[in-house]
């Protein structure tokens, strides 16, 4: 197996765990995809169990009218994960894979950029574009956000036309899958590039001289 082929298996794990992290986040403990809630509260006991705790819950309450006001409320693991992370008023983090953040763009100025990167003018909303390091450590993200999701489909479809096409900067670019969304990568501007949509935004990532599966799991992860 050779090193292109370690990198996107490594990077495939590190992303499928944020994906899982962020799952957890919205699940409803009891829940079952097509089970109506009354068998799976009566498959599990959770009657009795549950009529035992409010009966509990109404005589604290009894007892203590004021218990519970401070409670706090409990993080998802999405949420965790976020919370540690220094991010700019836009989101972004201000270090990643120990590369601060240099050089910051959004709004039209972002979308030039973009447009210049993309060699013709694209119909977007918002843009962003965010600089980590220098030289031979350096970390690019380029973000557009579209008017439709179908419109950010297209955006990417456009991109791997032209590099597999029509490009002397870039290898082909190689595709894989995680949970629905596709990911591509390819070799280009002495960069290892990923691209892919999440929604109505089209992700370009460029890395250089850093821990690539770590840096593509926290950027997926936050953004």
């Amino acid at each position: 197996m050779d090193k292109q082929k370690i990198i996107i298996l490594v990077l495939a794990v590190v992303l499928l765990a944020g994906l899982i992290a962020t799952k957890q986040s919205s699940w409803t403990p009891g829940k079952k995809q097509g089970v109506p809630m009354e068998e799976v509260v009566s498959n599990s006991g959770g009657n009795q169990q549950g009529d035992n705790k409010q009966d509990k819950n109404q005589k604290d309450q009894q007892d203590n009218p004021h218990a519970g006001d401070n409670t706090d409320t409990e993080k998802s693991p999405h949420e965790q994960i976020s919370a540690k992370i220094e991010t700019n008023e836009a989101g972004f983090p201000k270090n990643i894979g120990g590369l601060k953040l240099v050089k910051f763009l959004s709004g039209q100025n972002a979308i030039k950029s973009i447009e210049d990167l993309h060699g013709t003018t694209i119909d977007v909303t918002n843009g962003y574009v965010a600089t980590y390091g220098e030289g031979d450590h350096m970390v690019e993200i380029w973000v557009s956000e579209a008017k439709s999701v179908e419109a950010a489909t297209k955006q990417i479809e456009v991109m791997t036309e032209k590099i597999t096409n029509n490009s002397d900067v870039f290898m082909q670019p190689s595709a894989f899958q995680i949970s629905g969304i596709k990911f591509f990568q390819t070799k280009g501007m002495g960069m290892n590039n990923y691209y892919y949509q999440k929604g109505k935004k089209a992700y370009w990532i460029s890395v250089k001289g850093v821990k690539e599966a770590e840096v593509m799991g926290l950027i997926f992860r936050v953004l």
